[in-house]
C-alpha cells in the first residue's frame, strides 16, 4: 500500500534582523561569547515571533474559511458543528498517521505502529471520517436492531463524541436475507449506526497494516484493486511461454461464517477487548437473539478486510510447498489469484491433471 505524507513546511519568516530590531548588532565587533549569545538570542526571539506568525495565519484561514481544523490527536472539540469540519484537514491528519503506521509494520516496529493504531482511534480526525462513511455509503439509511439512521448534520455531529471506547457496548446485528444468482439466500448482519462507525474508525488503522501485509495477488475488497486487475494478472500468468497448462478454480464454501474467532483475536493487530465484543455480539432474527461462536458477519464495515487477513498467506504456502520450475526459471511452478474468497490457481505439477481440466490458450 503506497501512502504518501506531503511536507507544507516552507518558511513564512522575514529577515531575522529586521524582524527584531537589532540592526545595530551588525556593526559592533563582538567577542566569541558576546556572539554565542547574541544568536542565542536571536534564535529565541525568531522562534517566538514565527510561533505568533503561524497562529495569527491560522487564526484568519479559519475566519475566512468558516472550517474546524482538527488536531491529529485531539479527542474532543467543543462547539464542533458538522458543516464546519475542515475534511482536508481531517484527511490530511489521517493519512499522516496511516503512512507512519505502514513505516512502522515495514520496519518490523510492533509497539510503535500499536501506539500509532491507538493515537489514530482516539483522535478527532479519525471520528470525523468514520462517521462520514457510514453516513455516505449505500447504506446510510439501512438501521440496525434500533431502527436509527443519521441523517442530519446535527445528528452527525453529536455520533462523533459517542465514538468512545471506554463503555464501549456493541448490540446485536440485524439479520437479513438476500437472493443469490443461484435462488438460494445469502445472510447478512446489519450493525447499529454506532457499531458501523466504531468498526470504520478501527479499519482506518487496521487497513495500512493488512495493506502492508496483505497478499500480493489478492484482489477483493481491498481499496485501489479491482475484478479487473485480478483478470489482468489471470493473463500475465498464463499468456507466457511456458505458463501453467491447468486451472484449479476454488470457492471457500461459508467463508465468513467459518472464521475462527481465536484465530482473529490471536493474529488480528487490534485492540482485542473491541474485536472480542464485535464476533460475539450476536444477531437477531426475527426477534429471536441467537450468539456467535464463530465467523465474521457480512455487512459488517471491518468484515471483508478481517475475512482478507484470514487468508493471507494462502500465496506463500502454495510458493514454499511448490518451489520455482529448474534453476534460471523465473515463473513459480504454483500460482494463485484471489478476489476475497474465489481463488484460480494456474498450476504445472503433474498431479494438477487428476483434479481439474485443463486450461488451452486461444
Amino acid at each position: 500500500m503506497g501512502l504518501r505524507v506531503k511536507d507544507h513546511g516552507g518558511s513564512e519568516c522575514r529577515p531575522v534582523m529586521g524582524r527584531i530590531g537589532v540592526e545595530a548588532v551588525a556593526n559592533i565587533a563582538l567577542r566569541e561569547s558576546e556572539l554565542t549569545s547574541a544568536r542565542s538570542l536571536i534564535t529565541t526571539e525568531l522562534g517566538k515571533a514565527a510561533k505568533e506568525a503561524r497562529q495569527m495565519a491560522g487564526e484568519r484561514m479559519r475566519g475566512s474559511r468558516q472550517s474546524a481544523p482538527l488536531s491529529p490527536g485531539a479527542a474532543f472539540h467543543d462547539g464542533l458543528q458538522w458543516d464546519q469540519i475542515d475534511w482536508t484537514d481531517a484527511y490530511r491528519n489521517v493519512r499522516r498517521l496511516q503512512a507512519r503506521i505502514v513505516k512502522a509494520t515495514k520496519e518490523g516496529r510492533r509497539s510503535k505502529a500499536r501506539v500509532l493504531q491507538r493515537l489514530l482511534t482516539h483522535s478527532l480526525s479519525g471520528k470525523v471520517l468514520a462517521v462520514r462513511r457510514v453516513t455516505a455509503n449505500r447504506g446510510k439509511r439501512t438501521p440496525g436492531v434500533d431502527g436509527e439512521t443519521w441523517t442530519t448534520p446535527a445528528r452527525k455531529a453529536a455520533a462523533i463524541h459517542e465514538l468512545r471506547q471506554h463503555g464501549y457496548r456493541p448490540q446485536p446485528l440485524r439479520r437479513v436475507y438476500i437472493e443469490k444468482r443461484n435462488k438460494k439466500l445469502r445472510p447478512l448482519g446489519i450493525p447499529v449506526m454506532k457499531d458501523r462507525a466504531m468498526q470504520a474508525l478501527y479499519l482506518l488503522a487496521l487497513s495500512p497494516i493488512a495493506e502492508t501485509t496483505g497478499d500480493e495477488n489478492s484482489y477483493g475488497f481491498r481499496p485501489e484493486r479491482s475484478a479487473a486487475d485480478a483478470i489482468e494478472r489471470c493473463f500475465t500468468l498464463l499468456a507466457k511461454k511456458g505458463s501453467p497448462q491447468w486451472i484449479l478454480e476454488g470457492d471457500i464454501t461459508s467463508c465468513f461464517d467459518r472464521i475462527s474467532h481465536d484465530w482473529l483475536l490471536g493474529h488480528v493487530p487490534m485492540e482485542q477487548p473491541i474485536l472480542r465484543k464485535w464476533l460475539k455480539a450476536g444477531f437477531m432474527d426475527k426477534s429471536v437473539f441467537y450468539p456467535t461462536e464463530e465467523g465474521t458477519p457480512q455487512g459488517g464495515v471491518a468484515s471483508p478486510v478481517l475475512a482478507n487477513m484470514a487468508l493471507d498467506g494462502l500465496q506463500q504456502a502454495l510458493r514454499e510447498r511448490f518451489p520455482k520450475l529448474p534453476t534460471g526459471s523465473t515463473l513459480h511452478r504454483v500460482n494463485m489469484v484471489r478476489y476475497a474468497d474465489l481463488c484460480r490457481i494456474p498450476d504445472k505439477s503433474a498431479y494438477a491433471e487428476r483434479l481439474v481440466m485443463p486450461h488451452r490458450p486461444g
